[in-house]
């Protein structure tokens, strides 16, 4: 029983940390105008839990002027 509740506790830490670092993620983009943000612009740490963006080409509203079809939405939870 007790191993139960180690593999229980083990995997609510890990999603309480992929939804805080997916949050505080999302809040950095939307204050440093990050746009494009996909699935494939996103690292998940497997071991921690922890969620690291990549790819900020598109950082400071240029996702509203560079690309074909302009990043309208202020914050995409993907």
């Amino acid at each position: 029983m007790s191993r139960r509740r180690a593999l229980l506790i083990k995997l609510v830490t890990y999603f309480f940390r992929l939804k805080r670092s997916y949050a505080v993620l999302c809040t950095s983009h939307y204050i440093l105008g990050i746009g494009d943000r996909h699935q494939s612009n996103f690292l998940i740490d497997t071991s921690s839990g922890q969620v690291i963006g990549i790819d900020i080409g598109s950082a400071f509203n240029a996702a509203t002027i560079h690309l074909p079809v302009p990043e309208l939405i202020p914050i995409r939870l993907t």
